[in-house]
């Protein structure tokens, strides 16, 4: 009994005592923390939204009547609201709306005096289903084929403007993607293309080898039990 009260006492004890228990219970927490991180990742449901700082740029090739020169312009992009819905078997393209701003086409691709447009937008005209292509916890890559629209506005005189009918082109194709960073940060990717003849009001102007890029921080809604918005 006296021994047992001394070994009790001592200190020594009491600290390897309390690195065995601490030893014991590490698994445990190291398992808790695991099934935690599960339940939110990439192969689950989720919606995506875009932040509003973007890094990316929209292009494409202006050609007038007969004898201009087709022009390129680029645009670079302050902004691309889009929304992504995705379950664990299917991918949607919900929205996306991106403004553009003003462009001037010079007078050698749209003579005699080129073109001034402002309040150019593109837009998706309506929720589309994508192809998932691969899908891992912390990546999906998706394709689709979306029709969309060109809104602007031209000036017909000289600081006069008139709002024209919207540019339909039938289908752009687009590759997107979402990917956890290795630090954490989700990131949205977007091409879309169309390739050659897009648009076009017959000898008057085409438009052609339309190409969007961008890349943004994305905002996840996990849809899945017990997961959270990350």
């Amino acid at each position: 009994m006296l021994l047992a009260t001394e070994s009790d006492a001592n200190p020594m004890n009491s600290k390897i005592i309390a690195v065995l228990v601490a030893l014991a219970l590490a698994p445990v927490a190291g398992c808790a923390s695991s099934d935690q991180s599960a339940t939110s990742t990439l192969l689950d449901s989720f919606s995506a939204e875009s932040s509003t700082s973007v890094n990316g740029s929209f292009a494409f090739t202006a050609k007038g009547g007969v004898g201009s020169i087709a022009s390129a312009v680029a645009l670079p992009l302050a902004s691309a609201p889009m929304h992504l819905e995705l379950t664990e078997k299917s991918a949607e393209l919900s929205s996306l709306s991106i403004p553009l701003g003003e462009v001037m086409v010079s007078a050698r691709a749209l003579p005699p005096n080129g073109l001034h447009i402002r309040n150019l937008a593109l837009t998706v005209e309506a929720a589309t289903t994508a192809s998932i292509d691969a899908r891992t916890i912390d990546a999906v890559s998706m394709h689709t084929k979306a029709p969309v629209s060109l809104s602007w506005e031209m000036e017909v005189a000289p600081g006069e403007f008139y709002a024209l009918a919207p540019a339909k082109i039938p289908g752009l194709e687009f590759e997107i993607g979402v990917v956890q960073d290795i630090d954490g940060q989700d990131l949205l990717t977007v091409d879309a293309r169309c390739a050659g003849a897009c648009w076009g009001l017959k000898g008057i102007v085409e438009v052609s080898d339309v190409a969007l890029h961008f890349d943004a921080p994305v905002l996840l809604h996990m849809n899945s039990a017990g997961a959270a918005t990350r």
